[in-house]
């Protein structure tokens, strides 16, 4: 069935203006389409309000859609991120879930604004509102982009760097639920977790962690991943019988990004994907039956 479909080049990490992205769903698809893709997700922080515009995209153009979603978790004084393919986009156990991660980002923003008013920047909260799409989430960016746009910093560059970057001088810590809660809550989606970007974490905390809570696959494919860590991280995931995903993780407003669809992962290599998506119904089915 479903794997019959896997042909051409895939792109599992890609971002709209839903969440931290610059384009919207449409034409980050049509973007992603351009370059040959013919298997792709959007992978919003925190959000599935991107997928409706995508799905219908990916449709008019004969691609095939997964929907997804990118989970941050706080975990031993680490930002996670956890990426869920072939989620249930009306679950409503996910729906409350991203409801209030939503919320907790609101608190941080007015935290956030309270630290730069400490430093001396008056940025009102409105300015930061003018950059989040109607029922986006607001992060980071969307604070830095404020910055930029009233002129208090010259790019987004230097308001990560001046204070908005892990650790900087309004910077807030986002508070999360764990690692077990988070990953229950996509299992019951009918998601596929998956870690982000592996390279970037300290693995040796939060990797048994993960693997118990039911993590079933690792991002190896990655523009932030050198070949050899690529090599070093599939070892990994057959070490541990988990599936390999990749992508080009495209947000659209760095200077040096790749674009979608630029990282050769072949549609062929989501056998794997799909295998871990059968395992995770077949154990829903289960447990819904009480087996």
């Amino acid at each position: 069935g479903a794997t019959a479909r896997w042909s051409g080049r895939a792109d599992l990490h890609l971002h709209t203006n839903c969440s931290d992205g610059r384009y919207p769903p449409r034409e980050v698809v049509a973007m992603a389409a351009r370059a040959g893709v013919r298997v792709l997700a959007i992978t919003d922080h925190d959000t599935v309000e991107g997928l409706p515009e995508a799905r219908a995209e990916a449709e008019l153009r004969g691609l095939t859609l997964i929907p997804s979603v990118e989970l941050s978790v706080t975990a031993e004084r680490q930002d996670l991120h956890i990426l869920g393919y072939f989620l249930d986009p009306d679950h409503p156990g996910l729906l409350a879930h991203l409801a209030a991660l939503k919320h907790e980002r609101d608190v941080r923003l007015e935290e956030t604004l309270s630290r730069l008013r400490g430093l001396g920047i008056e940025l009102a909260e409105a300015a930061v509102r003018r950059e989040v799409e109607a029922g986006a989430s607001v992060g980071r960016t969307h604070v830095a982009r404020a910055l930029v746009a009233e002129g208090h910093v010259a790019d987004l560059d230097a308001a990560f760097r001046r204070y908005l970057r892990d650790g900087g001088p309004a910077h807030v810590v986002k508070r999360t639920p764990t690692i077990e809660e988070s990953l229950a809550v996509l299992l019951d989606a009918g998601a596929v977790p998956v870690l982000a970007h592996p390279a970037s974490y300290r693995l040796e905390p939060v990797f048994w962690r993960l693997i118990r809570a039911g993590l079933r696959g690792v991002e190896v494919v990655h523009p932030s991943q050198p070949p050899a860590e690529t090599t070093r991280l599939r070892s990994l995931a057959r070490s541990w019988g988990l599936c390999e995903t990749g992508g080009s993780d495209y947000h659209g407003h760095r200077e040096v990004e790749m674009t979608p669809g630029s990282l050769e992962i072949e549609a062929s290599e989501l056998d794997g994907l799909t295998r871990a998506r059968d395992l995770v119904v077949e154990g829903r089915r289960k447990r819904d039956a009480g087996i």
